[in-house]
């Protein structure tokens, strides 16, 4: 599935050997550096929305489609509280599986321990979203993404894998 992110990159790119061509060096750095923290907020704000997304359809579908449960949880636990599901700064995402109880969070865990890929796609992920978190709030204007445009995408898609293996444990 062709994500916004991957058009965006996509575009990006057509743009940038567009400025080599032309020769335009300045400008083609320049949009180098703007497209770092563009797409770095592309990224987070997709990752927002496909969690949220999945959380909602999750208690949707265990609440019987009950708009009164669906709209106290969206209220209460999700909507404007992302950023609160998850220890930025660490390099696990047990806090995250510890909103569902203790079994599902010692069951992730071990599969989290028997993966590496999964290990280093929820680490991807908390850089992405670590960084996103330093960007709007330490200045934006000012901020530097050492990482070039090609590795944030790279980061982008291995934490997607975190993503969707959520959406499937938390749908068994």
């Amino acid at each position: 599935m062709t994500t916004v992110v991957d058009k965006l990159f996509v575009e990006h790119g057509e743009l940038i050997k567009y400025l080599e061509e032309k020769k335009e060096i300045s400008m083609k750095v320049f949009v180098e550096e703007n497209f770092k923290k563009n797409i770095l907020l592309c990224i987070a704000s997709l990752f927002e929305y496909r969690i949220t997304s999945i959380l909602t359809n999750f208690v949707d579908r265990i609440g019987n489609k009950s708009i009164k449960l669906n709209n106290f949880v969206y209220s209460g636990a999700i909507s404007r509280k992302y950023h609160t599901l998850f220890e930025w700064e660490t390099p696990n995402a047990n806090k995250f599986f510890a909103f569902f109880g203790d079994e599902f969070k010692v069951d992730m865990k071990q599969k989290v321990k028997t993966s590496e890929e999964l290990d280093k796609s929820i680490k991807a992920f908390l850089q992405l979203g670590q960084q996103r978190n330093l960007l709007v709030h330490q200045n934006f204007g000012e901020q530097f993404i050492e990482k070039t445009a090609d590795e944030l995408y790279k980061e982008y898609k291995t934490a997607d894998n975190f993503i969707k293996f959520i959406e499937e444990e938390i749908n068994k």
